[in-house]
């Protein structure tokens, strides 16, 4: 008869998101090396398996970031970290900040290619046509370098607790 397996790593007791419905006599050349086969479906992302005693328990991964909240589990579902409301709202304006510069610099490129393009620079800043155009650049310029500002206030930064554990149980 076939059961279902999950696997796990013998040293560390990570679970493998693999899983495997086999018969028993097929399951020992199915074993990726250096793992253990526990029967049922277990979650890799919140499940571990105890080395010594076999038991599995509920295990919490590190913070992967600021951005990230946990969402506890319910209704037979495991818990995971999800992106918070406010990082949704930074990481789309962080997107809308990307299409604004390249917007912005596309409208640039005529104006500097009349300027670059122009016989004489010097001249060129004497026609009120070319003053306009180095007006433009002047505006499109700044545009740019407040969404750059924003774009670098909406990274989001690593818990320290993440970056020196890299894990964590609950």
């Amino acid at each position: 008869m076939n059961r279902t397996y999950s696997f796990y790593r013998v040293e560390t007791g990570e679970v493998l998101s693999m899983r495997l419905c086999c018969s028993e006599q097929a399951l020992t050349a199915n074993t990726p090396r250096g793992c253990a086969p526990i029967e049922g479906e277990f979650d890799h992302l919140t499940q571990r398996v105890d080395v010594k005693t076999g038991s599995v328990s509920t295990f919490v991964p590190a913070q992967p970031d600021e951005d990230h909240e946990w969402v506890e589990p319910k209704q037979g579902r495991p818990g995971r970290w999800v992106l918070s409301q406010a990082a949704h709202a930074r990481r789309a304006a962080a997107a809308e900040a990307t299409k604004s510069v390249a917007s912005e610099e596309q409208t640039t490129l005529r104006a500097m290619r009349e300027l670059l393009l122009s016989p004489d620079v010097r001249a060129l800043l004497k026609r009120p046509e070319d003053l306009a155009n180095l007006q433009r650049l002047n505006a499109a310029d700044a545009a740019i370098a407040a969404e750059r500002s924003a774009l670098q206030t909406s990274a989001p930064k690593r818990s320290e607790e993440a970056k020196a554990d890299g894990l964590e149980s609950r």
